[in-house]
Formats: C-alpha cells, sequence, structure tokens
C-alpha cells in the first residue's frame, strides 16, 4: 500500500476526498467555503474544536473567518513557552504541534489539551492558517499524533488553492458589481457590441434613451439605432468597419411618440488585456435640453450682434456724411470761391467712395453662398496674394520666410481664398508699425474636425513679430466692424472667417501682447471635404 494511503486509512474510508472534491467544485461563496473547509478538517482528524484565520494583505493582521468553539480571543490568552501562540504561528511555514501549553484566560476556564497549527498555502505564498484543537477518542482528549500533522499537511493545499480561487472570484465579483454601479450611474448612455455588431451589453441612461429591453440583447446596432438619421449611422458603421474613433459626433433620434432628440456619440474600440479588439462600445448623451438653451443664447447674442453691428453701419456712415453736410452748408456762401469749390468736389468724391467701399463690404459680407469651387493647390492662392502685397511688404521694411511644402488638393473658390491671405497679411503688416518679419508655413495636418472625427487638413500659418493682440480683444476680432485701427472698417476678419467657413474649414487665432500673433487656417483636403 502506497504510504499516502497508508496515512489515510480509517480516517473516514476516502470520504475526505468525496468532500475535498464538493469544496472544490461546488461553491465559490467564500463564507460557506471557509466553514466547511473548517469542519472537514476537524472531522478528519476528530478534532474538537478549531478556527480558521485569513491574513489581511493591506494590514498583514490575521482576520478570523471561522470558528467552532475557538475565538480569536481565546487564542490571544493561549501561550508557549512564553510567547503568544499567536504570535508563533505567525513565522510558522509548515504545520506544527503544539503541547504543554498555558491559558492565561481570566473570564473562564477553558481546556486546551494540544493545537494542531496548519499554514494555509497557496502559490508560494501564505493566505492564512488554521488551529485544530483537542483531539478526541472515545469520547476522551488525547494528544494529537504526527500522522495526524501529516494528513492535514497533505489536505491544507488543496484547501488553500480552494480558498484562493474563491477569493479571487469574490474580488473579480465585487470589482465587477462596483463597474456595473458606475456604469448604471452614468448619466451617459453605454452599449457594447460584439464582433458581429450584435447588443450584447447597455447600461441604465441607455435602456432610457434607446428604449431597450433584455429582448434586445443580440439585435444587430442598425436596429438598435434604426431612429437616428441616416447619414449619422452610416458614419458609425463606417467608423465600426473601419475600427476608427467617433468623438461627439451629434445626430437626431425620433422616439416612438414622435419627440425629437438630440444625442452626441461617441465610437471605439473594446479591446482586452492583450489589445486585441473583441467588440465595440458606443456612448451617447442626451443633449437636447443643453441644445435648446443653446439655441436661445445664439439667438440673444445674434440680436445683440445685429445691435452692434447696426451701431457700427451707423458709425462708419456718419462720419462721411458729417463732412459732406458740413461743406454743403457752407456751399450757398462760397459759390464764388473755386478753392473751395475744388475742396468740396474732392472730398464729396472721398467721401462718396468711403462710402461705396462701406456697402460693397457690407454685401460682400452678407452676400449668398454662390460656390464655384474647383480642385486646387492652396500654396496657389497664397503665393499670388504675396506677389500682389510684395511692394507693400518690401515698403513697410517686413521680411518674408516662406517654408512650404508639398500640399495635398483641396475644394476651393481661388480668389476667396486669395482675398482672405491678403486681408491676413494686411493684418500682420499693420501690426508690425515698425517693420518685422513674417514667417509664413504651411503642412499637411490631422486634427478633429468640427463634429470631433479626425480629418485631413491642408494648413497654412502666419507668424507675425507684430504688437499681438490683448487677450480680452481675441475673441472679438471676427466681428463686423470691430477694429483697432482708426482707418479700418473691421469687415476685412470677419469676411475671411466667413470665406474659410463656407470652405468647411477653421481659423484660429493665437496670440501674446507685445510679441506677435500667429493666424492658422485649415482647410479639408479633398478626401475629407
Amino acid at each position: 500500500m502506497p504510504e499516502n494511503e497508508k496515512l489515510f486509512e480509517g480516517y473516514f474510508d476516502y470520504k475526505i476526498f468525496f468532500d475535498l472534491y464538493k469544496i472544490i467544485s461546488s461553491t465559490l461563496n467564500i463564507t460557506e467555503l471557509l466553514n466547511l473547509t473548517l469542519e472537514i478538517m476537524l472531522n478528519t482528524i476528530k478534532a474538537e474544536v478549531g478556527i480558521l484565520f485569513l491574513i489581511d494583505k493591506n494590514s498583514n493582521q490575521f482576520i478570523e473567518v471561522s470558528n467552532r468553539g475557538l475565538t480569536k480571543k481565546i487564542c490571544e490568552s493561549i501561550f508557549y513557552n512564553e510567547e503568544n501562540l499567536i504570535e508563533i504561528i505567525k513565522k510558522l511555514e509548515k504545520p506544527a504541534l503544539f503541547k504543554n501549553l498555558k491559558i492565561k484566560n481570566k473570564d473562564k476556564k477553558i481546556f486546551i489539551k494540544s493545537i494542531l497549527t496548519v499554514p494555509l498555502i497557496s502559490k508560494n505564498h501564505k493566505i492564512g492558517y488554521a488551529l485544530l484543537a483537542n483531539k478526541t477518542s472515545k469520547e476522551k482528549v488525547i494528544d494529537f499524533e504526527n500522522s495526524d500533522k501529516e494528513i492535514i499537511s497533505i489536505l491544507s493545499s488543496a484547501f488553500s488553492v480552494a480558498i484562493e480561487n474563491s477569493l479571487l472570484y469574490e474580488e473579480m465579483v465585487k470589482l465587477k458589481n462596483f463597474n456595473l454601479g458606475i456604469i448604471n450611474s452614468l448619466n451617459s448612455g453605454v452599449i457594447t457590441l460584439d464582433m458581429d455588431r450584435r447588443l450584447n451589453f447597455y447600461n441604465k441612461s441607455a435602456e432610457f434613451i434607446l428604449n431597450l429591453n433584455q429582448s434586445s440583447l443580440g439585435l444587430e446596432v442598425e436596429k438598435i439605432l434604426s431612429n437616428i438619421e441616416n447619414e449619422k449611422l452610416k458614419i458609425i458603421l463606417d467608423g465600426i468597419n473601419r475600427n476608427e474613433n467617433i468623438l461627439n459626433m451629434k445626430a437626431e433620434l425620433k422616439t416612438e411618440t414622435g419627440e425629437k432628440k438630440i444625442l452626441n456619440f461617441s465610437l471605439s474600440n473594446l479591446k482586452d488585456v492583450q489589445d486585441k479588439v473583441i467588440g465595440y462600445i458606443i456612448s451617447f448623451d442626451d443633449i437636447s435640453e443643453k441644445e435648446f438653451l443653446e439655441t436661445q443664447l445664439l439667438r440673444t447674442e445674434k440680436l445683440a450682434a445685429l445691435g452692434e453691428l447696426s451701431a457700427g453701419i451707423a458709425h462708419e456712415i456718419k462720419n462721411p456724411l458729417t463732412s459732406i453736410k458740413g461743406f454743403t452748408q457752407l456751399l450757398p456762401k462760397k459759390l464764388d470761391d473755386k478753392e473751395f469749390l475744388l475742396k468740396f468736389a474732392n472730398i464729396i468724391e472721398n467721401e462718396t467712395k468711403r462710402l461705396n467701399s462701406i456697402i460693397e463690404n457690407l454685401l460682400e459680407f452678407a452676400r449668398p453662398k454662390i460656390k464655384k469651387y474647383e480642385i486646387l493647390n492652396l500654396n496657389e492662392p497664397l503665393r499670388r496674394a504675396l506677389e500682389l502685397l510684395n511692394p507693400k511688404l518690401k515698403s513697410a521694411n517686413i521680411e518674408v520666410e516662406l517654408e512650404l511644402s508639398e500640399m495635398p488638393e483641396i475644394y476651393g473658390e481661388i480668389d476667396k481664398l486669395e482675398q482672405v491671405f491678403i486681408n491676413i497679411i494686411l493684418n500682420s503688416i499693420d501690426a508690425m508699425e515698425n517693420g518685422g518679419k513674417l514667417i509664413i508655413k504651411s503642412k499637411t495636418l490631422i486634427k478633429r474636425g468640427p463634429e470631433n472625427i479626425f480629418m485631413e487638413y491642408a494648413t497654412i500659418y502666419f507668424t507675425d513679430t507684430g504688437k499681438g493682440i490683448k487677450e480680452e480683444d481675441i475673441d472679438k476680432l471676427f466681428n463686423p466692424f470691430w477694429t483697432t485701427k482708426e482707418k479700418g472698417t473691421g469687415l476685412g476678419l470677419s469676411i475671411s472667417h466667413r470665406i474659410i467657413t463656407e470652405h468647411k474649414g477653421l481659423i484660429e487665432v493665437k496670440s501674446k501682447y507685445n510679441q506677435g500673433t500667429t493666424f492658422i487656417i485649415y482647410l479639408p483636403t479633398v478626401n475629407n471635404f
């Protein structure tokens, strides 16, 4: 007979294996597992009382997790060779037998004949201890034997693995429930799709916003999002097909009651720990109320801007009219004064030209969009603008540094884009009253567009060494009739902004007062228009 089988001889006729199998395979509930483990240990070696401790990972303290007639308080009163038994077993790596113990407990008389301590070791680290006391035989308490220590030593490995697995499972369940609680507490809707684009999870907000239920699980994303705009649904599907992220894309959703909601969608890949794509995450916010409030605010701002525009128009037109009126009032008295009449004629001509210029600029600013786009290279209108303004740049003692790279093609109106570049360069010239340097760079750039989708842009940078713009004035730059120039109308940058917007582009300004200004023009390439 093998040695291990001899050890088990007389111990419930192999019933222990059945109990062990039951522990390992039938329960992951940590409380049930610990109670069952202690019970089997006690029954196996016929111990009268016992206790299980687990070691807390953070504090390294013993935590009592199960007991049968033996508590932590009692254990703290047990001494061996004048040293507390709890402190002794903390140092042990193997099962040990203790006899001749002293009990220092004044509350009640406690009888402990001998104790068998068993460290619970899993994956080469201690996770806890079992203390088993008072072996019984024929209703008498006797000392433990070495065979008891050996059998418990063999069994403790299986117990330890089972306990650690249960602890890990419980930790995983807690983490899962915690994460699920976070996700379900979000105001944002969250759904996940498998690789076949079928719904496999939704949170509470998604359930409410998209009217989902358990029967929705397994449905394709086209059905889940069937009530949003077809164009936006196509963007989401294309993003899934290409494994591309989408950030903050607005889409209109029609509910079953006919109500319209504005949702802000984002799409990203769902990856496992090996960074392999295993599905897709779509999150969305109901921004209907926000959009309504922004519309109201925009309406208010438009009315305020209209008031400023009206005041600007009145101011610009009033000045030449005042000059004309003043000379007209003097005209009856000066009919014989040739010098006065010549001066009057010049003023009428100049002020009329000024009025006409204001009207032309206003018409340019408000003119309906007539698109005559063609494929072109952005460097071309830039070179035309520089060629036109070259004499003015030289006379203003401004050095121009060009760093033009090969540019992808764009759709645009070359004359309109030339006008934008002329306006920006003229602003730089005015900002460098005592001369300076204008650095112009062109390059291709990938950045997020208006709907936070990454796009390819042909980009032009204009950086001057002029007086810069005060921080509080940067937001006013593109307002009609706002200007810091004595003779400016304040319409040049407004018109430039409108032209760039019509080209689906962006215009950005960076400036530090007394240090210079950079205008950046972004125009989508042909592939992203």
